[in-house]
């Protein structure tokens, strides 16, 4: 996601202060004796930032989601096949779901006990599962489904809209209209079924398999074959014009346009094959079979999200969001989180890259681009000399509070002492993150030994208020250089290597800054 359009929804300081006891009790309340026994799933995987996102106790391997939306009403009917396996034994589960009413649930074709708790659907399988076990949820619902609200005020998952839905899901915004294991720790594959009036056109992931008119409906029946995150997850639902073609490489293109925005996305979306085949040369291999843009009329959303395979626009994008959006497939989609506090990986590689792409196509520099955020106040909506930072200035034109900074930073080190990624300080409004990788001409950076990704923790305020001097106590901002390489080798199921609370990357021929200093206080 662009600066601009930031969709990490981090919670600020005074949000952790009122959520994280709360959702710890519930976390309390949960345990017991079966807990300590293994016999009931967590009810969260106890994320930093959102403790109650995903689930504990088993992986799903595949959801197959049927849904039907009439956008008169906004009336939503669904049904969804989880396809998992028990990573311990289990009596119990739970599934991340808010609002909308459940009409049945079974497991394994046996109706199962059920109760809501908040954004928890608690089962209760009439056989326990034992480890290892596969085995099936079938879940059937409806009602009208609402957004997440942010702590800063964003909407996130199912959005209505004038001729259909945004639907955009990150943190949060998944269990909107699907039950699922929340949490980009637990990647599957999807197949989404959706049946719209047939004036609209409904888009999801990966290849469209088919479509099929009947009785004035249309169904869509979409495939992702890569495993995905549910927060990438869309069902998009609009009067679209629709573009399809196959790239010389055979990627098959699938964009959605609302015609409201169309003149304008035209010449941008155009360039999405050089775009990609650009990308692809510095991160290796594009990651998907399918590629493709969804531009949606979405006044009341005003952001884009990464949306695996085919990112979605609440309006007509700029060069710079395209860039920004499609280097996310590399980083953030096939290479995961594993912690929401470690959001600032998938920002910082798509920034830089959406920085080298200007540099390298008669724009300013990254160096320039660099210099131009790291000398802008946190707070600053605007007013950036540089057409590619404007393109990526903050979502919200309210400065952001410093009693709830996006990015808490408790001093858990003595100032200006560096530690691990995974260490209890996330990257903060007072610190600093420094990417290290080896010098090119090393071994290990030939056989694409992955670099250090450490965090620096200093008590001073001066990041967060955006000034030019770092809190370590240098005159000036480092220096870009892209004298280093740093590539991702694909992962046979994972997408790409992950490890710890952040993410590893091995392989070879991408390249990046030896050292990148980015400014956690202003999201990304």
């Amino acid at each position: 996601m662009t600066r601009r359009h930031i969709r990490t929804a981090v919670l600020g300081r005074g949000a952790v202060a009122a959520t994280v006891p709360v959702a710890v009790a519930a976390l309390l309340a949960a345990a017991g004796p079966a807990t300590a026994a293994g016999q009931v799933g967590a009810p969260g995987v106890g994320d930093p930032y959102f403790p109650l996102a995903g689930n504990g106790g088993y992986h799903v391997a595949h959801y197959g989601l049927t849904l039907g939306y009439d956008p008169s009403s906004r009336h939503l009917t669904g049904k969804a096949v989880l396809t998992a396996r028990a990573t311990q034994r289990l009596t119990r589960f739970d599934l991340d779901l808010k609002g909308l009413k459940i009409t049945g649930l079974t497991v394994d074709r046996a109706r199962a006990a059920y109760k809501r708790s908040g954004q928890e659907l608690v089962v209760t399988p009439r056989r326990a599962l034992h480890k290892g076990q596969t085995f099936r949820v079938t879940v059937t619902y409806q009602g009208k489904p609402a957004p997440v609200t942010d702590p800063d005020g964003s909407l996130d998952g199912w959005i209505p809209t004038d001729d259909g839905a945004f639907v955009a899901g990150e943190p949060q915004g998944a269990m909107t209209w699907f039950p699922a294991n929340n949490h980009p720790l637990d990647k599957s594959s999807y197949d989404i079924t959706i049946t719209v009036p047939k004036s609209r056109t409904a888009v999801a992931n990966g290849v469209l398999l088919g479509q099929r008119t009947r009785n004035g409906k249309t169904t869509f029946r979409w495939r992702q074959k890569e495993p995905m995150a549910a927060y990438l997850a869309t069902a998009t639902v609009g009067k679209f014009k629709v573009k399809q073609y196959t790239t010389r490489s055979g990627l098959k293109v699938y964009d959605a346009v609302d015609p409201r925005e169309a003149t304008a996305s035209a010449p941008v979306l155009k360039k999405l094959p050089s775009v990609l085949e650009w990308e692809s040369k510095l991160f290796g291999p594009y990651p998907y079979r399918a590629a493709g843009s969804i531009v949606d009329h979405a006044p009341n959303v005003g952001y884009a999200l990464e949306t695996q395979t085919r990112p979605v626009h609440g309006s007509a994008p700029g060069l710079g969001t395209l860039v920004h959006e499609s280097a996310h497939q590399w980083f953030g989609d096939s290479v995961s989180l594993t912690s929401w506090k470690d959001i600032w990986l998938n920002e910082g590689f798509a920034s830089y890259a959406q920085w080298l792409y200007d540099e390298q196509h008669g724009g300013a520099s990254a160096q320039e681009s660099f210099d131009d955020l790291y000398a802008t106040p946190a707070g600053d909506p605007g007013g950036r000399s540089h057409p590619a930072t404007r393109a990526a200035a903050p979502r919200s034109s309210a400065a952001p509070s410093t009693t709830a900074a996006p990015w808490p930073c408790t001093p858990c080190a003595p100032p200006s002492a560096t530690v691990s990624s995974s260490a209890s300080c996330a990257p903060g409004p007072y610190s600093t993150a420094t990417h290290t990788a080896p010098p090119p001409s090393s071994s290990a950076s030939r056989n694409g030994s992955p670099g250090r990704t450490s965090v620096r923790c200093s008590t001073s305020g001066s990041t967060l208020r955006g000034s030019p001097a770092p809190p370590d106590g240098h005159n000036r901002p480092p220096k870009l250089t892209s004298s280093t390489r740093l590539s991702a080798r694909a992962h046979p199921r994972q997408g790409l290597v992950r490890r710890g609370s952040g993410v590893r990357v091995v392989g070879r021929s991408s390249r990046m800054p030896s050292s990148v200093r980015v400014c956690a206080g202003r999201r990304q």
